[in-house]
């Protein structure tokens, strides 16, 4: 007798196919979301990608603090981008993305600085209060990304 379950030979071959088609899609699926698309670790002056994975280049302008990340067009503006950049060990420093392309992003970099004039602010009781201003300096930082496209 073929059959084994209630299943004949066909009809067991036919689930195991099926299972091992999903199977190979999940593993597709999850080893998009765990491997990143592209990734690198750029230098402040933005010329070389101290780590490159695949970067088609780096533009950027010297103090300008923003940088454009090219790569092959990935046919979609829906991946996901997580950024990271270095301190500089007294001010915060921010990253920020500021356009996306289906082959490019851009981000700035800013540090956030207290000015040396703060501001006093008069209250209705005679009372002041000085605060501090917050600037923030476009600035050039090493900084890395990953993108993810599932």
């Amino acid at each position: 007798d073929n059959t084994t379950s209630g299943l004949t030979a066909t009809e067991a071959q036919a689930a195991i196919d099926e299972l091992a088609a999903s199977n190979a899609a999940n593993t597709t699926a999850i080893s998009n979301i765990l491997s990143p698309s592209i990734a690198g670790k750029i230098d402040a002056t933005g010329t070389t990608p101290l780590s490159n994975f695949n970067i088609t280049s780096v533009t950027h302008t010297d103090g300008s603090g923003i940088y454009t990340v090219n790569f092959a067009d990935l046919g979609t503006t829906n991946y996901v981008i997580n950024t990271s950049v270095e301190s500089n060990g007294t001010n915060d420093v921010i990253i920020n993305i500021n356009s996306v392309a289906s082959d490019s992003f851009t981000v700035e970099i800013k540090e956030l600085t207290t000015s040396d004039t703060p501001f006093t602010v008069i209250g209705g009781g005679g009372g002041t209060v000085t605060v501090p201003v917050q600037n923030k300096i476009l600035i050039d930082k090493i900084w890395s990304f990953t993108i993810y496209n599932p």
